[in-house]
């Protein structure tokens, strides 16, 4: 096999900084390597080696004769005033210089002059360089990748992601010998890297994809190498099974800590016994049993960090129905009435294209942003929390990073959540805008873990986050029973997090059936745009039922913790114990709700009516009957005051209206007790029971009803 570059024993530095020592790799051609690590590991400084701009401090480095190199920085630059076209073809130049020779060779021939074996050897280089279809390979590529290019535009007028696609087309279009991709997903919407990811894959370039792109890294590459700590650890194994083959070690290293951890202890025990309550010669062995206890514990392997943590957002008050929506959502240019309900629970993938509405969506949810039409509203569930992940701050204030967790978490907690991030204690003081971007991803990871909220919008949080605090964000969100709305490009964590996927095209919104996999073999909910809509209010509380189980296992989880109390400190210990007593509230009220509703207490038949009710939280009565219109009843100093109302556009027979009545007594006197019952006069004679009053009434006093039905008034 050919090799296209040779490391041997190469120490590389950066300024006064050295990234890697003792670097030994062979890049043979056809091989696809994904370089990984993680942020400040070195990727870029061995790239830039690789390709020959900067020379290392120590060691070989040995590349094949005539070996054509292309790279894809991070940042991809171009000359001012170039237009579109112009940048494209800049790679070109090769080409077009021996272009120039085979034309030059050609007209000497035509004079008599020339040298065909000079224009064959000319010839055949043309052909090396890409010959007469690099030109056309270059627009194939500009038109999938820039649908519009613009070519006569200059560069200055294309946005971040145009640059990016516009240095991919151009790196592609060209005949490399080995290709250098640093982080080549940065700035490409999802539909740009499933492209890409595919046209990577089938390619037999010999190439090195630096990233942090799982789904790019697992489909394209053919071997593997992690560079951390200053240490570069080539395999001949695909991305996601290198990964999965350390995942291996680090448990194994793990079990293996662990257990060296019980055996020390052990034999520390056994010391501490022999040397307190021993024989004499158990006495001379305690020195022999807490050296040897000490040897175990330092002979111990030290496991790889990881980034599995029983640290995870807590799981909110297990609900049933909306817990944010909005409607009539108006952003000029994406989307003009839209209306969006997340239910508790949902963890939605919001995909789509570069400039779809997606962020502004989330701002727009999260009340930060303004819609367009003045009729628009946005709101959560009482009590419900929201964190909003944005493009800019990523849900951090100006303040420190330390002063914030304080704000949410017991300051004990604070180095743990710092550990888990990968955070040094002087970073967490300093203010987030001196960070780095991959540094202030961390802290807003911390945050986010420590925030503990209830609803979660998360705009591209996959931006400058390495592979480690990835997983780590991917994990406590796939943990926790929050409601997550996640607009991505990663597909890795779209599928990991949200088992529903919705797209944001022509101003409506598209729920896919199968989540994100759905959406990439286009399986709709149903033909046409669909737009994700409910009524415009507030549905009500939540049925419990559903949750029952889930609020059942969080109260087991909290007993467990709650077991120990020494693992805790007061005010944590506190906040579990006031969440223990809700849940316990929510535990009777979701009991309730699985048992029948009950019968009305009150029932009084005048056939063929039949008239029931219930005491109300005001005191009075709340009737229920297949009637045209229900009684009402008003008590003032003992004495209540029965009306029954005529239906709209008709009213009572006199008949119906007198057994209607007599219901309607018999309820009030059983479940009121008033001294009297009146209402207003309906003809010329009262109908039994009641008698005539002056005024306009008729009036039923409590003792005649009860002697004209046989009843005792309780003493």
């Amino acid at each position: 096999m050919d090799e296209c570059v040779r490391l041997r024993d190469v120490r590389l530095v950066r300024g006064p900084h050295e990234v890697a020592a003792g670097v030994t790799w062979t890049l043979a051609a056809g091989e696809r390597w994904a370089l990984w690590g993680p942020n400040g590991a070195g990727k870029s400084t061995l790239l830039a080696l690789l390709e020959g701009r900067i020379a290392p401090a120590d060691g070989t480095v040995r590349r094949a004769p005539g070996l054509r190199i292309v790279t894809v920085p991070q940042v991809p630059s171009f000359a001012p005033g170039q237009t579109v076209w112009e940048a494209a073809c800049a790679g070109l130049r090769p080409l077009r210089a021996a272009e120039a020779q085979v034309r030059a060779e050609e007209r000497r021939l035509a004079q008599g002059r020339g040298d065909l074996e000079a224009y064959a050897a000319l010839q055949e280089r043309f052909e090396q360089e890409g010959g007469w279809e690099a030109e056309p390979r270059l627009r194939r590529e500009l038109a999938i990748l820039l649908p519009h290019p613009r070519l006569h535009l200059p560069v200055e007028r294309l946005s971040t992601g145009e640059r990016r696609r516009l240095a991919l087309a151009s790196a592609l279009a060209q005949r490399a010998d080995l290709l250098l991709l640093d982080e080549p997903t940065n700035a490409l919407d999802l539909p740009a890297r499933r492209w890409l990811t595919d046209r990577l894959g089938r390619s037999r370039t010999a190439m090195i994809i630096a990233g942090h792109d799982r789904a790019l890294l697992g489909a394209a590459s053919t071997h593997s190498a992690r560079l951390q700590d200053g240490r570069l650890e080539p395999v001949a194994l695909p991305f996601d099974r290198d990964r999965d083959r350390r995942g291996v070690q680090r448990r194994r290293a793990e079990r293996r800590a662990h257990q060296a951890a019980r055996e020390a202890a052990r034999l520390g025990a056994s010391a501490e016994r022999a040397r307190r309550w021993g024989s004499p010669a158990q006495r001379g062995s305690a020195r022999t049993l807490a050296r040897r206890a000490a040897e175990v514990a330092w002979a111990a392997p030290d496991p790889e960090p990881s980034t599995v943590h029983a640290w995870r957002l807590s799981d909110s008050e297990a609900r049933r129905g909306p817990v944010a929506w909005a409607r009539h959502l108006s952003a000029p240019g994406a989307f003009e009435d839209l209306s969006v309900t997340l239910e508790a629970g949902d963890k939605v993938a919001l995909i789509g294209a570069n400039g779809s509405g997606k962020s502004s969506l989330l701002q727009m949810l999260a009340g930060v942003r303004p819609s367009a039409r003045p009729d628009a509203e946005a709101a959560t569930r009482a009590g419900v929390t929201m964190h909003l992940w944005d493009a800019a701050g990523r849900g951090l204030d100006d303040a420190p990073l330390e002063t914030q967790l304080d704000r949410w978490v017991p300051r004990p907690r604070i180095p743990q959540l710092l550990a888990l991030v990968g955070l040094t204690p002087a970073q967490a003081r300093s203010e987030p805008a001196t960070l780095s971007g991959g540094e202030r991803a961390r802290a807003a990871v911390a945050l986010l873990v420590a925030r503990e909220p209830d609803v979660v919008l998360l705009d591209e949080p996959e931006a400058d986050l390495d592979l480690p605090a990835l997983d780590l964000l991917e994990q406590a969100l796939s943990d926790a029973r929050v409601t997550v709305l996640l607009a991505t490009h990663d597909v890795r964590l779209a599928e990991a997090v949200c088992p529903d996927a919705w797209s944001l095209e022509e101003g409506a919104l598209i729920a896919w059936r199968g989540g994100v996999h759905g959406w990439g073999v286009g399986r709709k909910r149903q033909e046409g745009p669909t737009e994700i809509a409910t009524a415009a209010h507030d549905p009500g509380p939540p049925d419990p039922e559903a949750s029952l189980h889930a609020l059942e296992d969080e109260d087991a989880a909290l007993s467990a913790l709650l077991e120990d109390p020494t693992r805790l400190s007061d005010r944590e210990r506190t906040r579990l114990e006031a969440r223990r007593h809700a849940l316990m509230e929510a535990r009777m009220r979701a009991y309730d709700a699985r048992l029948p509703a009950p019968a009305p207490r009150h029932r009084a038949l005048e056939p063929p009516l039949c008239l029931e009710a219930d005491r109300n939280d005001q005191g009075g009565l709340t009737f229920t009957a297949d009637w045209p219109t229900l009684p009402r009843v008003r008590v003032t100093g003992g004495v209540a005051h029965l009306t029954l109302p005529d239906p709209p556009n008709g009213c009572w027979a006199p008949w119906a209206r007198v057994r209607a009545l007599r219901a309607a007594l018999r309820v009030v006197f059983e479940a009121l007790a008033p001294e009297a019952v009146q209402t207003p006069a309906r003809g010329p004679e009262a109908p039994a029971p009641f008698d005539a009053l002056t005024g306009g009434w008729w009036v039923v006093h409590r003792a005649d009803w009860e002697a004209r039905y046989g009843l005792t008034r309780a003493r």
